[in-house]
Protein backbone atom coordinates (compact mmCIF):
# COMPACT_ATOMS: atom_id res chain seq x y z
CA UNK A 1 0.00 0.00 0.00
CA UNK A 2 2.84 2.37 0.76
CA UNK A 3 4.38 1.82 -2.68
CA UNK A 4 1.01 2.40 -4.35
CA UNK A 5 0.71 5.59 -2.33
CA UNK A 6 4.05 6.84 -3.59
CA UNK A 7 3.00 6.13 -7.18
CA UNK A 8 -0.32 7.91 -6.61
CA UNK A 9 1.50 10.97 -5.29
CA UNK A 10 3.72 11.02 -8.34
CA UNK A 11 0.70 10.88 -10.67
CA UNK A 12 -1.29 13.68 -9.03
CA UNK A 13 -2.28 16.12 -11.76
CA UNK A 14 -1.87 19.28 -9.70
CA UNK A 15 -1.03 20.48 -6.20
CA UNK A 16 -4.69 20.53 -5.13
CA UNK A 17 -4.83 16.76 -5.66
CA UNK A 18 -1.71 16.01 -3.60
CA UNK A 19 -3.47 15.69 -0.21
CA UNK A 20 -6.03 13.27 -1.66
CA UNK A 21 -3.31 11.39 -3.55
CA UNK A 22 -1.42 10.98 -0.26
CA UNK A 23 -4.25 8.95 1.31
CA UNK A 24 -2.93 5.53 0.16
CA UNK A 25 0.56 6.42 1.39
CA UNK A 26 -0.76 7.50 4.79
CA UNK A 27 -2.93 4.40 5.00
CA UNK A 28 0.12 2.27 4.22
CA UNK A 29 2.00 3.96 7.05
CA UNK A 30 -0.94 3.28 9.35
CA UNK A 31 -0.84 -0.39 8.34
CA UNK A 32 2.89 -0.60 9.11
CA UNK A 33 2.20 0.88 12.55
CA UNK A 34 -0.61 -1.64 13.10
CA UNK A 35 1.76 -4.44 12.10
CA UNK A 36 4.25 -3.19 14.67
CA UNK A 37 1.52 -3.36 17.32
CA UNK A 38 0.72 -6.98 16.47
CA UNK A 39 4.38 -8.00 16.34
CA UNK A 40 5.02 -6.32 19.68
CA UNK A 41 2.67 -8.82 21.32
CA UNK A 42 4.58 -11.75 19.89
CA UNK A 43 8.01 -10.44 20.88
CA UNK A 44 6.91 -8.77 24.14
CA UNK A 45 8.08 -5.30 23.10
CA UNK A 46 5.93 -3.10 25.30
CA UNK A 47 7.73 0.16 24.47
CA UNK A 48 7.22 -0.34 20.75
CA UNK A 49 3.60 -1.34 21.40
CA UNK A 50 2.96 1.83 23.42
CA UNK A 51 4.50 4.17 20.85
CA UNK A 52 2.81 2.41 17.93
CA UNK A 53 -0.54 2.46 19.76
CA UNK A 54 -0.29 6.23 20.21
CA UNK A 55 0.57 6.71 16.55
CA UNK A 56 -2.29 4.44 15.45
CA UNK A 57 -4.73 6.31 17.70
CA UNK A 58 -3.52 9.61 16.26
CA UNK A 59 -4.28 8.34 12.76
CA UNK A 60 -7.70 6.95 13.69
CA UNK A 61 -9.07 9.75 15.83
CA UNK A 62 -7.26 12.88 14.70
CA UNK A 63 -5.74 12.57 11.23
CA UNK A 64 -8.48 10.78 9.28
CA UNK A 65 -11.51 12.74 10.56
CA UNK A 66 -9.79 16.06 9.80
CA UNK A 67 -7.61 15.17 6.81
CA UNK A 68 -10.09 13.34 4.55
CA UNK A 69 -12.71 16.12 4.33
CA UNK A 70 -9.97 18.68 3.71
CA UNK A 71 -8.35 16.50 1.02
CA UNK A 72 -11.70 15.95 -0.72
CA UNK A 73 -12.66 19.61 -0.39
CA UNK A 74 -9.44 20.73 -2.06
CA UNK A 75 -10.16 18.60 -5.12
CA UNK A 76 -13.71 19.90 -5.52
CA UNK A 77 -14.00 22.44 -8.33
CA UNK A 78 -17.54 23.71 -7.69
CA UNK A 79 -17.56 26.34 -4.93
CA UNK A 80 -20.92 25.44 -3.36
CA UNK A 81 -19.95 21.77 -3.16
CA UNK A 82 -16.64 22.70 -1.54
CA UNK A 83 -18.52 24.78 1.05
CA UNK A 84 -20.97 21.92 1.59
CA UNK A 85 -18.13 19.47 2.23
CA UNK A 86 -16.56 21.88 4.71
CA UNK A 87 -19.90 22.49 6.41
CA UNK A 88 -20.65 18.80 6.72
CA UNK A 89 -17.32 18.18 8.37
CA UNK A 90 -17.69 20.87 11.03
CA UNK A 91 -20.49 19.16 13.05
CA UNK A 92 -18.53 15.89 12.94
CA UNK A 93 -15.41 17.64 14.19
CA UNK A 94 -17.30 19.50 16.92
CA UNK A 95 -19.11 16.37 18.12
CA UNK A 96 -15.94 14.28 18.40
CA UNK A 97 -13.53 16.81 19.81
CA UNK A 98 -15.57 19.23 21.89
CA UNK A 99 -18.02 16.99 23.77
Amino acid sequence: MTVAGAVTLKRAANSAELPFAAVPLLFGIQQIVEGAIWLSFRYDASEIRNIASYIYTLFAYVLWPIYIPIAIGLTEQVAWRRKLIGGLDYPHFRRHYFT
